[in-house]
């Protein structure tokens, strides 16, 4: 068996030192020794630990005082086991941290890990918030069971929270004062594979000292990382183990993050880690200026990360009326990147009462599919106090025409990209498009976007496109330094010149977790985002007064019910499929009318033809209905009893009818693509088919045909669904928030 050394290091902590032993002790997989190291208290620590050593249950080293890094070297040297693990004299373990990290890190054949942690303080007052420092992240409910010492269990209420992009806190205050929070990092983060669960620090270049909550005692590593990358650097007084933790990187030893906070950390003004009377934000600095240059700071990313953490530094220091220093690290930055330049004029602006960010939105797209929606949803919910939106696209569809409507600037360059006519053509075919595009297309855009940058001074630039239908505007802000939001609205592999121009794409978003996964192969993961589409839930309700109105206007019985589908009538949607699995519902089935909103505007070429066709082959002549394109798509969708998703080859990037269906309370049935099967919940919400699949998807619809209070029970669960995981308002806010989040980069 395994065997593993615990090393605790001690500093005044008489109160507490007990308790971490026994939690230790406790441990379903115990450890071989525990080392418990006395940094030098001047308190009855000592006398604390004394019973543990008499019994041999721990040995105990005595020091004097050198702190955190001293101790825990301390430790190390005098370890024997092959996996070695720390604990703060203060914390505490849940009784199956050791078994479960050492588990995960066999398993995944990681060479350290780390795991998320749950952070108590007694007491009303709020440290991080009285400091002025940023706390964020989004509650993850799995972590709600999390189990306190009897001592501090309290009933606990939610209180609010913000989130950023790389750490998260999901934080509740305690009734009767004191605060709990759990620090994890989100499964969104550019520091985790998704796949594998690998913790990449030095990706793209990022190694902001606050980029990932990486804690000493939620750590498990060989001890075999200790021999290769040595021990904690003792010259350092804060910042020593994000120094080791990125040495372990460099020196080529994987690192694995175990989403479970099996840690508890308590704040303790007498603990070994608080105290330290120095200025942890040039301790920071010197920890990134070592790694700068070990890693290279010639290296263009290296140099670009090195002055964001500058910038960073510099507004913490004018934040704390420290200007002289705020200067210095405003200087430095500017040395290492130009660029940031920017930033001050944009602090100008702010104090001469421009303070708003100017985002510009350029939307290559037909103006008619859902990315459009997605665009016009964002823009009704962000906060205008805020932020100052521009728009700019190539077409003059209906959605564009909503925007005007709002009164947003919006711009129409009559120029279109060839690309957007060829989903996927051969390959010479393609490099010949490409070539063209250049002259026709991409120079001329990219000229007009530019002026379009300087005229609004444009802060933010989102594409709301895939990368090759948008390159002029990459092209325009990478040129002019603005920030770049790429929105992708597909999930299929990016095409080599997408991956080419992927690297000068400051936040590329996708909208599920396997277009996450699939983009992560492709893509440098610091640069990825997920951000699901959100549904305005109050728009999308329930309303029995449209199923009666809508029956009305196209003679349907009142008491027929109505199996529909929403969308673009084109290749891959599955239309043809829907309509064959009509035919089979119509033969067991009486009273149940097909209906299909939505035209074949540009690239169905002939589609809704077609179908006519197969509707009249197929003898449902009667039985389906073609509404065309429909600006009322929500009164049709409320008059549904059910909602059908039938894509199979078309790349569905979310699937935002479905969303929709089941904000109104709507049971769906939905093809097993990314998108829709992730947005829908298999026997919960509806139904997931095979896609290509006629005869399952009838199976399914006839089900719910079959047993109507089921099917409202789906559909109440539905709504639920979307009204906790895909709301609007959280999907404007994390939009929002990856703003800021670039501006401060």
């Amino acid at each position: 068996m395994e065997t593993i050394s615990v090393i605790i290091p001690a500093y005044n902590c008489e109160k507490y030192i007990a308790g971490g032993i026994e939690s230790v002790l406790a441990q379903s997989r115990r450890p071989s020794e525990i080392i418990v190291v006395d940094d030098g208290s001047q308190d009855g620590t000592r006398g604390a630990v004394m019973p543990y050593a008499v019994r041999g249950e721990v040995t105990l080293i005595s020091k004097q005082n050198g702190g955190p890094s001293s101790a825990r070297n301390a430790g190390i040297l005098a370890a024997s086991g092959e996996f070695i693990a720390f604990l703060d004299g203060d914390d505490l373990w849940e009784k199956e941290k050791l078994a479960k990290s050492l588990s995960f890190l066999m398993q995944k054949k990681f060479d350290w890990m780390c795991t998320a942690m749950v952070k108590i303080k007694p007491g009303f007052c709020n440290r991080r918030e009285n400091r002025g420092e940023q706390c964020g992240g989004f509650f993850d409910e799995k972590s709600e069971s999390v189990a306190l010492p009897t001592v501090e269990l309290f009933s606990e209420e939610k209180a609010p929270h913000c989130s950023t992009n790389s750490a998260s806190y999901c934080k509740f205050r305690v009734k009767g004062g004191g605060e709990r929070m759990i620090k994890r990092i989100p499964d969104d983060s550019w520091a985790i594979d998704p796949a594998t669960r690998e913790i990449r620090q030095l990706s793209g270049g990022l190694f902001f000292f606050s980029s990932l909550p990486v804690h000493t005692p939620t750590i498990v590593a060989r001890k075999s990382c200790f021999v290769k990358a040595g021990i904690f650097d003792e010259s350092f007084k804060v910042g020593e183990d994000t120094d080791l933790w990125l040495r372990f990187e460099e020196h080529g030893m994987r690192g694995g993050y175990l989403d479970e906070p099996l840690t508890i950390y308590r704040y303790n003004d007498n603990s070994i880690t608080r105290g330290r009377r120095v200025d942890g934000l040039a301790e920071h600095l010197k920890v990134a200026r070592k790694h700068a240059g070990i890693l290279g700071i010639k290296n263009k990313k290296i140099r670009d990360s090195y002055a964001g953490l500058l910038w960073s530094v510099a507004d913490i220091y004018y934040g704390n009326g420290n200007y002289i220093k705020a200067a210095r690290s405003v200087f430095k930055s500017l040395y290492y990147n130009p660029a940031n330049f920017r930033r001050i004029l944009r602090k100008a602006a702010a104090a001469a009462g421009g303070d708003r960010i100017n985002v510009l939105y350029y939307d290559p797209t037909s103006g008619f599919g859902g990315s459009s929606r997605c665009l016009v949803s964002w823009l009704e919910k962000i906060d205008r106090a805020r932020y100052r939106p521009f728009v700019l696209a190539h077409s003059s569809g209906p959605m564009m025409d909503k925007i005007r409507s709002m009164g947003i600037p919006l711009v129409k360059i009559p120029y279109q990209s060839l690309q957007y006519y060829f989903e996927s053509p051969p390959k010479a075919l393609g490099y010949a498009i490409a070539l063209v595009d250049l002259f026709i297309f991409v120079l001329p855009v990219t000229f007009i976007i530019g002026w379009l940058l300087m005229w609004r001074r444009i802060d933010v630039i989102h594409l709301n496109s895939k990368i090759m239908t948008v390159v002029p505007g990459i092209l325009a802000a990478r040129f002019l330094h603005v920030p770049v939001v790429c929105h992708i609205h597909d999930t299929k592999p990016p095409i080599k010149r997408e991956r080419v121009f992927s690297h000068i794409v400051d936040r590329n978003v996708v909208l599920t977790r396997k277009a996450m996964q699939l983009y992560s192969a492709y893509f440098e993961s610091h640069t990825l985002a997920l951000i699901p589409n959100g549904i305005d839930c109050a728009r999308f309700s329930p309303d029995a007064h449209h199923r009666l109105d809508v029956r009305r206007e196209f003679r349907i019985p009142q008491n027929n019910r109505i199996v529909g589908m929403v969308g673009r009538l084109v290749e891959g949607k599955g239309f043809d499929d829907f309509i064959f699995s009509a035919g089979l519902v119509a033969q067991e089935f009486s009273g149940v009318t097909f209906m299909i909103v939505g035209d074949d505007n540009q690239h169905g070429m002939g589609m809704e033809r077609r179908l006519r066709r197969i509707v009249t082959d197929t003898g449902m002549g009667g039985r389906v209905i073609f509404t065309g394109w429909r600006e009322d798509t929500v009164r049709l969708m409320a008059a549904f009893d059910i909602l059908v998703q039938a894509s199979s080859t078309f790349p569905e990037g979310f699937g935002l009818t479905v969303a929709e269906a089941m904000a109104m309370g709507k049971p769906v049935v939905v093809t097993d693509i990314p998108g829709p099967s992730e947005i829908s919940m298999h026997g919960v919400t509806g139904y997931t088919v095979p896609p290509k699949n006629p005869a399952e998807m009838a199976k399914a619809i006839g089900r719910l045909l079959a047993d109507q209070k089921r099917a409202a029970e789906m559909g109440a669960m539905g709504r639920a669904r979307i009204q906790k995981e895909f709301n609007l308002d959280d999907t404007v806010k994390k939009i929002e928030s990856l703003y800021v989040s670039l501006l401060n980069k």
